[in-house]
């Protein structure tokens, strides 16, 4: 079974509460919001909304693939409590051995976005420390949170109904987010683009407005009306024009997309997804006016980082920092070095500035451009000039 199966074997919501309801209780006295797997009730008006529902969304999952797709391809680094990179652990090039570290990053990230909690269980240790050596993702829908007598401390977890240990082997480490999840905050909004969508869908299959046929003449039995109306729905989901004999009437009920303003009511619905995905809406296109040129790209790129990425760097680093993974002392940060670095011209002429003041070498330069050392016995300066002599 694929991991996509796997997000899709939930059962559907109800409104009764599950045997195994993750209880999350937001403080002493608020109320308790309860979920099942993908679908979520909200205590005021029951609104539910799941992952299926938000990522058939084209909006969400837009914004999804730009935050979990961008993220998964930076690399993470280990650095000590000098700042100085160390050698990466087996598990930071490939934390799950029978996935690649882009899937597995992905996923996880999935996870925080539209729950707010995502775990790896640890599969492999060292010797010598008890600390992970491997880990496999699990799937938001198949851990379930074990609670003290009154539900106010979480005290483990159950993998598909089994508990699992606290540490070491087979236990559970949890990334939490900086929010409750895009299901739980976002469940109305969700629900309301699904609607708006569902009335695009409908007047896409319907081109030609509903409305009522007046017979002016003798009235008829019910099965002829039926009859009737049967042969007028073929007739118009395969035609554009229609003949009506001289006691029948057409009279058009239905307003037609302008009316409607399916267009742009849409428009606007897309801006209010990207806003509840904490993603800049041009990037999905749902404002004009705003463009990415090249000469501002780094800065868009810092931008999505500050205040989009952040949101979900923050967990990740945090969480895989702690003694229980990284070597006491020691740190684990993404590397945003070349998805930052600006174009070709500013990267040179920021070399030339640092190099003749012994900040960098040219070598060290070289290296930042993922080239190969100098050869030469004497390392040039870069914008020195030589008369060929």
């Amino acid at each position: 079974m694929g991991i996509l199966n796997s997000f899709r074997t939930v059962t559907a919501a109800t409104n009764t509460f599950p045997a195994m309801a993750d209880v999350i209780m937001e403080a002493q006295n608020s109320p308790v919001v309860y979920s099942t797997g993908y679908a979520y009730y909200d205590p005021i008006g029951y609104v539910t909304a799941t992952r299926d529902q938000a990522m058939s969304l084209s909006a969400v999952a837009r914004c999804r693939n730009i935050i979990a797709g961008t993220l998964a391809s930076i690399p993470l680094e280990m650095y000590n409590s000098k700042d100085e990179m160390m050698p990466r652990p087996r598990w930071m090039k490939q934390p799950d051995p029978n996935s690649t570290r882009g899937a597995t990053l992905a996923w996880t990230i999935d996870d925080l976005i539209f729950h707010g909690n995502a775990f790896w269980q640890i599969i492999e240790v060292y010797k010598e420390d008890n600390r992970p050596s491997a880990f496999r993702y699990i799937p938001f829908a198949r851990v379930t949170p074990n609670y003290n007598f009154n539900s106010t401390l979480i005290i483990g977890y159950s993998v598909d109904g089994k508990t699992v240990p606290t540490s070491g082997l087979n236990s559970l480490i949890t990334f939490q987010s900086l929010d409750e999840g895009v299901l739980k905050r976002g469940a109305t909004t969700i629900k309301t683009a699904q609607s708006l969508e569902q009335a695009a869908r409908r007047s896409a299959e319907e081109p030609i407005p509903s409305g009522t046929l007046r017979n002016t003449g003798m009235d008829l039995p019910e099965d002829q009306v039926l009859s009737l109306l049967s042969k007028w729905k073929v007739a118009r989901s395969t035609r554009a024009t229609a003949y009506l004999t001289s006691n029948l009437e057409f009279k058009a009920e239905q307003f037609d997309n302008a009316q409607q303003q399916l267009v742009e009511s849409r428009k606007a619905m897309q801006t209010m997804l990207a806003q509840m995905m904490n993603v800049p809406p041009y990037l999905i296109g749902a404002e004009s006016g705003s463009s990415m040129t090249y000469n501002n790209a780094e800065g868009e790129k810092r931008f999505l980082v500050d205040f989009t990425l952040r949101n979900y760097i923050t967990p990740i680093e945090q969480r895989l920092s702690l003694d229980d993974v990284c070597p006491i002392g020691s740190y684990v940060e993404f590397d945003l070095d070349d998805f930052l670095r600006g174009n070709p011209a500013e990267r040179a002429a920021f070399y030339r500035d640092v190099v003749p003041l012994g900040i960098l070498t040219v070598d060290e330069a070289r290296d930042l451009e993922d080239l190969a050392p100098s050869n030469s016995p004497v390392t040039p300066q870069i914008g020195a000039t030589t008369n060929g002599n």
